[in-house]
């Protein structure tokens, strides 16, 4: 872990151990992999005890400013992952990744890759289903070229920061599920600029279509991959 990170488990432990309200913590990610660097965010699962979510949901920008141990400078809730899945930064990048759960550690995706782990608390992290990484990747092939030109107009838009909210998560989890952790680690932007990011992504598309041929992942009716590919490849000068 780095400095950074380091701090917000220490406060995380220290909540849990203060907050009656809390079952426990699990950890997973780049944190409970073992590969952070200057830009990792913090992913935990907040298990609450029973009737407690909601007050503790409610509190999540207080929350978070306790684990940042700094003012939330930007945060977003992602609906579309979950009820209760909240995101928030600090000014200098620095974040935290919040799902919470009630009574129990519940079944998440991202176990499946993210290597969970008990932070705090005497919780039960259930086993998650054998990954299909090749498997999965096929079907969502179609939906990562989408994702890809989806980065790729943001940076055109001047949405940096959108930008790179939506490339780090292509990273940590459909890239992260078929590239191993020192490509991924090789594609992570080192600043958070149109410049850099638009490097980066430019080596995304390229290690991307390279591995969906090499692996035979490309879906075969899904018309539109060489015309993004090449608007990608071609326009990222």
């Amino acid at each position: 872990m780095t400095e950074r990170t380091d701090g917000v488990i220490e406060r995380a432990r220290a909540w849990a151990a203060e907050d009656p309200e809390l079952l426990g913590l699990v950890v997973y990610g780049s944190v409970a992999q073992g590969r952070t660097h200057e830009l990792s965010d913090v992913d935990l699962v907040v298990v609450t005890a029973a009737g407690s979510r909601e007050r503790l949901w409610d509190r999540r920008l207080e929350i978070a400013a306790r684990l940042l141990a700094e003012p939330v400078a930007w945060s977003h809730e992602l609906p579309w992952q979950g009820q209760h899945r909240f995101q928030a930064w600090r000014s200098d990048l620095l974040g935290v990744d919040l799902t919470f759960d009630e009574g129990r550690v519940e079944q998440h995706d991202v176990f499946a890759t993210g290597q969970p782990k008990a932070l705090a608390g005497d919780v039960i992290i259930p086993t998650p289903d054998p990954p299909d990484p090749r498997g999965q990747a096929k079907a969502l092939d179609a939906e990562t070229w989408i994702w890809l030109l989806g980065i790729h107009n943001q940076l055109r838009q001047g949405r940096t920061w959108d930008a790179y909210v939506q490339f780090t998560a292509l990273l940590d989890t459909r890239l992260a599920t078929l590239l191993g952790p020192e490509e991924v680690a090789a594609l992570v932007p080192r600043a958070v600029t149109t410049d850099e990011l638009l490097r980066q992504l430019r080596r995304a598309v390229a290690d991307y279509d390279r591995l969906r041929h090499t692996d035979a992942l490309a879906d075969p009716t899904f018309a539109l991959a060489y015309a993004i590919r090449t608007a990608l490849l071609g326009g990222l000068g």
